[in-house]
């Protein structure tokens, strides 16, 4: 080999080891917008959406966080094979909706765009507030580089950064936006999914249930109602029409972008309840408002807030109103299949390849909701039913003693669940403390004030639980590895945990001295669970 050619061979592994260096510098000092606790997005969810097989996807939806945990993609595959994707981000802005559909549009051919018209009241000035578009820029992959350079470009402008080149081609190189931000990723989980099918298709489950306050519930339905002195004092009008007249002109540019492609343009309002005190409201100023631009635009507009899908709550939200839960998603999802197969005939064309592979998902999502209804059931009977068709290992302790709304039928299924002869509701069982899997006991302690428990499983779980009479700060424990894991709550505590994840899954306390058995949960496990699971589905992938 000639000198020459050994340099040229030299010259381009050294620019190879440059490129790679530098790439994973850039990756590692980018943002993911990716938490583990309850899969937030964007950059993984999004990037999802440009591995799907070519002109795959039959429906695309955009939105605000609102949308994102409304919306089960899969859950219509489930019911009518439609495949779709869930493309909405937190606090996205019509504009930033634009771009992403102009870029997904290199790749698919969707016959329906629904976008959720939570995002359509940001004020002028919101709308051009750089980070929720820069997190797009960096969200969408190198293939959609066009659109990358043309928000950097909107961006600069906003800030009057035009003659800024560093920062227009920080869109294809992040890493000059991010050099002085430098973080080396500290879970694996955050590189999961990045080139491979996405088995949620963009929806983010969430798993807690909390409570929307009475009083928070009648004001919400206040809002709604267009005769209600509340709706008309407190909400705004003229700053509603504000951003309307910023937001239309983007949504003009987004129904003629799906004009151009064959698809049409929704509009939807996913269902809330939260008031003028709390970011994304809903009321019949909004409805008014989109309604009438939507008849300008000449676009259909289905408003959830104003139908009765059955939502309760006390136990479909996530937040107390302002997202809605994996069992609240489950029913905003059914309705909007409906309408979207009512409304505009909308269909699948078979694919055996791709289905395939979407059948494939589909189980591993079917697995996972095993988890989400599992975390999300509020009532006692149901809970325990759920135990017993799993692998877990249950660990069950008393705190404050039995009340008296622990019933016959409780008592019969625990003993079914947990294989205990005793009965909780004697008095010298008013401390009680048991380990139970698949049916079995494997240690069960009793006392009529206190009692402690320690020990390890085969699999090497170390463990140790407390039970009190006196209800108090610590009167009812399960520790787990150095965590306590109990809710802090009077009644019967249960902490489940998987013998396939090896963590905790659930872990929830029943009050069985109200009638209303007011179910209260623990979040401790929910990070290591979620990463657990995040893995357990890599690998099924």
């Amino acid at each position: 080999m000639s000198l020459r050619i050994k340099r040229a061979v030299g010259a381009v592994v050294f620019l190879l080891l440059v490129v790679f260096v530098i790439g994973w510098i850039q990756n590692a000092v980018t943002p993911k917008y990716d938490w583990p606790v309850h899969n937030r997005r964007s950059y993984k969810s999004i990037r999802g959406a440009f591995v799907e097989p070519g002109n795959s996807l039959d429906a695309i939806y955009l939105g605000t966080s609102q949308t994102f945990c409304s919306i089960s993609p899969m859950d219509i595959y489930d019911a009518s094979h439609i495949r779709s994707y869930n493309l909405a981000s937190i606090g996205q802005r019509v504009p930033v909706a634009y771009y992403l559909l102009k870029g997904i549009l290199h790749r698919q051919s969707p016959k329906l765009v629904v976008i959720d018209a939570s995002g359509f009241f940001y004020t002028e000035e919101e709308l051009l507030v750089p980070g929720k578009w820069e997190e797009m820029v960096d969200s969408l992959p190198m293939s959609c580089y066009r659109e990358k350079l043309d928000m950097m470009k909107d961006i600069a402008v906003m800030q009057n950064r035009q003659d800024d080149w560093e920062y227009l081609i920080s869109a294809l190189l992040p890493l000059l936006r991010y050099h002085s931000d430098y973080r080396v990723e500290e879970d694996a989980f955050q590189r999961l999914y990045m080139s491979q099918p996405y088995q949620r298709k963009g929806y983010v489950a969430t798993y807690d249930f909390i409570a929307v306050d009475p009083e928070e519930i009648r004001t919400a339905e206040a809002m709604l109602d267009v005769n209600d002195a509340y709706a008309n004092d407190d909400d705004n009008r003229e700053v509603l029409e504000g951003c309307i007249a910023a937001n239309e002109p983007y949504l003009e540019k987004l129904r003629d972008l799906c004009r151009e492609h064959g698809a049409e343009l929704a509009f939807m309002k996913v269902p809330v309840c939260a008031n003028t005190r709390a970011r994304g409201y809903w009321s019949a100023n909004k409805h008014a408002l989109t309604q009438a631009m939507a008849d300008r635009l000449g676009v259909k507009f289905l408003d959830m807030c104003y139908e009765d899908l059955g939502m309760d709550w006390q136990f479909d939200a996530f937040d107390g109103g302002i997202h809605v839960n994996h069992r609240g998603a489950r029913k905003i999802t059914a309705r909007l299949l409906d309408w979207m197969q009512q409304e505009f005939d909308l269909s699948s064309e078979p694919n055996a390849k791709v289905d395939t592979e979407w059948d494939h998902q589909s189980e591993i999502w079917a697995s996972e909701v095993e988890y989400l209804d599992l975390e999300l059931e509020h009532e006692l009977l149901g809970f325990l039913d759920r135990v017993q068709k799993g692998d877990y290992t249950l660990f069950t302790t008393v705190s404050g003693g039995i009340g008296e709304y622990w019933s016959d039928e409780a008592q019969q299924r625990f003993r079914e669940v947990t294989g205990s002869t005793l009965d909780l509701r004697d008095a010298e069982n008013a401390a009680y403390i048991g380990v139970s899997s698949h049916g079995a006991i494997i240690e069960e302690r009793r006392d009529s004030k206190a009692c402690a428990i320690e020990g390890t499983l085969a699999d090497g779980l170390r463990y140790k639980a407390t039970s009190n009479k006196a209800y108090g700060k610590r009167s009812g424990m399960v520790d787990i590895w150095g965590t306590d894991y109990a809710p802090d709550a009077r009644g019967i505590h249960f902490v489940v945990y998987d013998n396939n994840l090896r963590c905790v899954v659930d872990a929830i306390c029943f009050d069985t001295s109200t009638e209303q058995l007011k179910a209260v949960q623990e979040t401790r496990y929910q990070y290591v669970m979620r990463q657990k699971l995040i893995e357990y589905v890599h690998r099924r992938m």
